[in-house]
């Protein structure tokens, strides 16, 4: 496994390239094998301003904090990859209302931190969340494409893969503020249809209290 980094404008940008060989059996006398490599690419983001919907295999490194404005979309089979140490910040949209990270059903995000450097968000805005959806069976049985409102949009969930797998989260901090006017989603951390591949561990949703003093001065 390689990770290639360039600087460009101050930012890095970078390559994790991982070859996976695979065996291809010939039907010949020999049982010749030939081998066919397969190569995967994260693109680190240039600017430390996401863009509103992620396509393809993304990475955020844990040199710099990271910063979406209103909500993020993973979207079309693509992961979201956040190394331990990372700080995201979302920042609410102009008209009011959350932000935070949506992952659409086929997508990952896999936010790896550590004890010592756990992935830290920071969702500005009432009602910011972390939303994975998922191809898991949901609700009542042979009913597998639900549809629930969140972030104004009609987001479909469920299916019939219960080892389905949008991710990872393991020591990961979510600091966000509640908003108690919206009955489906409040805000945090909300799971809709993931399948048993999908692996939560070491979670800590932490309400944000300005007068608390836990203002970071990104929450908006």
């Amino acid at each position: 496994m390689k990770f290639l980094r360039s600087i460009s404008n101050g930012f890095y940008t970078g390559l994790l390239i991982t070859t996976v060989v695979l065996l291809v059996s010939s039907c010949k006398k020999d049982e010749l094998t030939a081998r066919k490599e397969v190569t995967v690419m994260q693109v680190v983001p240039l600017s430390d301003t996401l863009p509103a919907i992620v396509t393809q295999p993304t990475l955020l490194t844990g040199t710099h904090p990271w910063f979406i404005k209103g909500w993020l979309y993973v979207t079309n089979d693509a992961s979201l990859a956040i190394e331990p140490g990372a700080e995201i910040y979302t920042l609410p949209p102009a008209q009011g209302g959350g932000s935070g990270i949506i992952v659409t059903r086929g997508s990952k995000l896999v936010a790896r931190g550590t004890g010592r450097f756990p992935v830290n968000f920071y969702l500005g805005g009432k009602g910011g969340g972390i939303i994975l959806l998922g191809n898991a069976p949901a609700g009542k049985k042979d009913i597998y494409d639900k549809a629930n409102w969140v972030a104004g949009q009609k987001l479909s969930y469920g299916g019939t893969y219960p080892a389905d797998s949008t991710g990872a989260l393991e020591h990961v901090r979510i600091v966000y503020r509640k908003d108690d006017n919206v009955n489906n989603f409040p805000g945090g951390l909300l799971l809709l249809g993931v399948g048993s591949k999908t692996r939560i561990t070491e979670v800590t949703l932490e309400l944000h209290d300005v007068h608390a003093g836990v203002d970071t001065g990104r929450l908006k």
